[in-house]
């Protein structure tokens, strides 16, 4: 019963969780039947501060989460982390590690995390005794990532990612094991990108006698540049949820300082727009995105990535 008791807290946490931060559409039906949110947060902070229409311009370590095929087009080496605190005790935050092989493709390594905090345990004999609960639990997500992206040809690239998640709630544990694959095109001379990728095609997480789906999905993305400014658009379904519209700007003030703004249709706990700004100092780049969530706060997220060694482009 008490572990029967503790799959179900973990059920609901991650119901509204998903809810809020990776869609916002437990109105839809079957949210809180997705597990491994941690897989559905976004990384870095230069994708969420454009509303997370990143499927199509992202490379380096951007496309670990985003889209494998980037990595084809990836010049650089590149390591970067990314943190964010969550409601309440809630926080997330990411490691990922990008190196080309040649001039035509690129691997790289990530590791997510997202810690639920501390919980209150409430028993059947606490509701019935009226107690004020004093023993608490925790829960995690954790997930390991190993992508490998190569070009077709000077404007094709395809890629492909393999996930490892665990997932802990006090001593009740399950893993699940997925897949991601990308394809990005950029064609020579012309000045838009465009990125599809298919993600979380896996098995189910399994707590006891408790199974749970991944959320897979598929994304879509288009991006234009003209001079300074980058637009994008970007469309994504996930598994029993809608059909969702992500868009986004970027505005390169100077080489060194870029502003960011955008939409994201899966958040209706606020109005969906977000805001942000990117601070490049020679190889390191520090990013900054500004998610409302309404009444239950501001999310604020903070990224740094450093390029290092010599461009194979």
């Amino acid at each position: 019963m008490m572990r029967e008791k503790k799959v179900l807290k973990r059920i609901l946490v991650s119901g509204v969780v998903l809810g809020v931060f990776a869609g916002g559409v437990l109105a839809a039906g079957d949210a809180g039947s997705s597990a491994g949110l941690v897989l559905r947060l976004g990384s870095g902070a230069h994708g969420p501060a454009m509303g997370d229409a990143y499927t199509a311009d992202a490379t380096g370590i951007a496309s670990l989460h985003y889209n494998p095929a980037g990595l084809g087009f990836t010049a650089r080496g590149e390591a970067g982390a990314t943190y964010q605190r969550l409601v309440l005790d809630i926080a997330q935050g990411d490691l990922g590690f990008a190196h080309p092989i040649n001039s035509v493709s690129a691997w790289g390594i990530s590791f997510n995390y997202i810690d639920y905090g501390k919980t209150q345990r409430v028993t059947l004999k606490d509701i019935i005794n009226n107690n004020n609960p004093s023993v608490t639990f925790t829960g995690r997500d954790l997930v390991f990532g190993a992508s490998y992206g190569r070009q077709v040809n000077s404007t094709l690239s395809l890629g492909v990612t393999a996930k490892i998640l665990n997932s802990e709630i006090d001593n009740v544990t399950a893993t699940a094991f997925a897949a991601d694959v990308g394809l990005s095109y950029r064609p020579e001379n012309l000045p838009f990108r465009l990125g599809i990728s298919g993600q979380n095609l896996g098995t189910t997480l399994k707590f006891e006698r408790v199974s749970e789906d991944l959320p897979a999905l598929v994304r879509g993305g288009i991006a234009f540049d003209f001079n300074r400014v980058t637009v994008a658009a970007e469309v994504e379904k996930v598994r029993k949820q809608n059909v969702t519209f992500n868009g986004g700007v970027e505005f390169r003030v100077v080489d060194m300082l870029a502003l960011r703004g955008g939409f994201d249709g899966r958040v209706d706990s606020d109005n969906g727009w977000t805001a942000g700004l990117g601070l490049n100092i020679g190889d390191l780049a520090v990013d900054y995105a500004y998610i409302p969530f309404g009444n239950l706060g501001n999310n604020h997220r903070v990224a740094l990535t450093y390029q290092f060694g010599p461009s194979y482009k």
